[in-house]
């Protein structure tokens, strides 16, 4: 997982090792801040439709996932949060009101691609924003070349997150950034 981000960001990791003494792993990163092909958002207000949004969140990692709901319920939104891909794809089944997905790509029971080819087949005009640090996978490749679905690269702050919110929705013609 440390190989796969820093490779991500254009670094490297070195190693020294010494039988008896340890070792020692150095991490070279990019002076840049962000990785290349991959668009940082500006740190600046973002709005959500008024009256708010239902957002369905879907996140593994109860922490991540906490904390993300709260930022987003920051900004107006109601959140369906979920753990798993199964639960995902119940939740879009049974929820009409779901208007986005903030889908994470590595989740138990399904990967976050199972789920949004899932979740497209009920609903094919769904936004779904991929929440990851794991872009580099052929599973989403495919799926990002869907309309309206977008990505952010894990960690993101709240304003990125209202930012790619903002601009999804944008694209398909709910709200204007």
């Amino acid at each position: 997982m440390v190989r796969a981000i820093v490779e991500q960001h254009e670094g490297a990791i070195d190693v020294a090792s010494t039988p008896g003494e340890g070792s020692c792993f150095s991490l070279r990163l990019s002076a840049s801040t962000s990785p290349s092909g991959m668009q940082r958002y500006p740190k600046r207000p973002s709005s959500v439709p008024q009256g708010g949004l239902n957002v369905l969140l879907v996140e593994d990692e109860v922490a991540t996932r906490r904390q993300v709901a709260r930022g987003l319920g920051k900004l107006g939104c109601r959140v369906i949060a979920c753990g798993t891909g199964t639960e995902a794809v119940a939740a879009v089944n049974a929820r009409p009101e779901i208007e986005i997905v903030i889908l994470d790509v590595v989740l138990p029971s399904m990967t976050g691609a199972e789920a949004f080819v899932r979740i497209r087949g009920i609903r094919p005009d769904l936004p779904v924003l991929f929440a990851t640090a794991h872009i580099t996978s052929d599973s989403i490749r495919d799926a990002l070349q869907a309309d309206f679905v977008s990505f952010l690269v894990k960690p993101y702050t709240v304003d990125e997150l209202a930012h790619a919110v903002a601009e999804l929705l944008g694209a398909r013609g709910r709200l204007a950034v």
